[in-house]
């Protein structure tokens, strides 16, 4: 979340994150872990609250940064 989107100013504290987060996971339709979310409390506590509410959570083991992958619109601009 951008800084300037928050609704709080200086020294967020770790509840204020996650006021934030789960006010957006209730628009969401999915959620999506990152690597090593289990040993994130944040994390855990989003996939917990996904969970009671039956949203799809997909656990993420590794991701690979842009540049490496291959995007289907890159044919549309090779010469």
């Amino acid at each position: 979340v951008p800084h300037d989107l928050t609704p709080f100013a200086d020294n967020p504290t770790w509840n204020d994150w996650m006021r934030v987060c789960i006010a957006a996971m209730m628009v969401a339709d999915v959620i999506v872990t990152l690597p090593d979310w289990e040993v994130s409390r944040g994390a855990l506590t989003e996939v917990w609250i996904a969970r009671r509410l039956n949203m799809p959570v997909v656990i993420c083991h590794m991701i690979k940064p842009a540049n490496i992958m291959t995007w289907p619109i890159d044919a549309v601009f090779q010469h």
